[in-house]
């Protein structure tokens, strides 16, 4: 199967049925919280409407986003509107830069919390892993198919590095929002302004998100892939159809699986999980999958069944897409 690549349009959906959804929930989990904190942080600052056009373009909204989410109704975040509406009417000299930070910390806070960011992207890591491992030819027993619960070292690691990526996205979205509104304040601008410079940083942020959900979702897969071969499996390097020159270049290499601790590995012959070329010049000489953010190449294992897949496997793949999916 060959995936559509990333490199043209990052935003082009997976071509692998079981891959593709999780791709898009995992984008659509940034792209909720995104747009319900700058939603909130647009009302609260009372700043004019922008052009449905030009937000629809911010967050790609004909595909990933929900219903627009309005403001909460959380006594805890309307009080905090309440005092800034209040504050903004005496004047925009009432407005100090601690009030600021006190808006964008309630706005942030109650979309991560009411969003559940982390609890469900550790799903979503894990499920990529589980999926993986089912591509290869590997079992998933019923309860890790509908608990999505990570009982191997591997699959816990994926879900702990989603946590982090989530964070990351909650940290530098406070951040970034209040730099554009303490450098809008320092000068002067004018409401339409402050508009337009926060469309701008948060579609910068949804695309960042984007770049983030397709290299977690490729190097959870391959890791459960890699996972599911005994050692000494012989893998091919499938690179997306429009793939970059450096993933061109290793397209049909082959490789040998050899253990993790294997103390003759070579990184020019061999894969092992965990495997990844970051830190390495050039990262071709240490070849893996994702050999860049958004890297959508893949491992084919050269004895892997090609043909129909059986109705148990994707009876089971579909349900781990289901629980990671359907918001609990």
């Amino acid at each position: 199967m060959v995936a559509v690549s990333s490199e043209a349009n990052i935003w082009a959906t997976d071509s692998d049925p079981w891959v593709g959804p999780l791709e898009f929930a995992l984008t659509r989990l940034g792209a909720d919280y995104l747009h319900g904190v700058h939603l909130d942080m647009h009302v609260a600052l009372g700043l004019p409407p922008l052009p449905r056009s030009d937000v629809r373009v911010a967050y790609h909204a004909d595909s990933l986003l929900a219903k627009a989410p309005g403001i909460s109704r959380e006594e805890a975040w309307n009080r905090a509107a309440q005092i800034f509406r209040e504050l903004a009417a005496r004047g925009r000299e009432a407005i100090t830069p601690d009030i600021h930070y006190d808006l964008a910390d309630a706005a942030t806070e109650k979309w991560y919390a009411e969003g559940r960011l982390q609890t469900r992207a550790e799903r979503l890591a894990v499920a990529q892993h589980l999926v993986g491992t089912m591509r290869a030819g590997g079992t998933v027993t019923e309860p890790e198919a509908t608990t999505l619960r990570p009982r191997e070292l591997r699959a816990q690691y994926a879900a702990a590095s989603a946590a982090q990526h989530v964070q990351h996205l909650h940290e530098q979205t406070r951040h970034r929002l209040l730099g554009t509104i303490y450098t809008w304040e320092r000068d002067q601008g004018q409401p339409e302004q402050l508009g337009r410079m926060l469309l701008h940083e948060f579609g910068v942020q949804m695309r960042d998100w984007r770049r983030v959900a397709l290299t977690e979702t490729a190097t959870n897969r391959a890791n459960g892939y890699l996972a599911a071969l005994k050692l000494g499996s012989s893998l091919r390097w499938s690179a997306a159809e429009d793939a970059c020159p450096m993933c061109r270049r290793l397209h049909g290499q082959r490789f040998t699986l050899v253990e993790p601790t294997d103390p003759n590995r070579d990184p020019l012959k061999h894969l092992w999980v965990g495997k990844h070329p970051r830190g390495h010049t050039p990262v071709y000489f240490h070849p893996a999958i994702p050999l860049h953010p958004h890297c959508r190449c893949r491992y084919i294992h050269e004895l892997a069944v090609r043909g129909e897949v059986s109705p148990l496997i994707e009876a089971r793949v579909q349900a781990i897409i289901r629980a990671a999916t359907t918001e609990a």
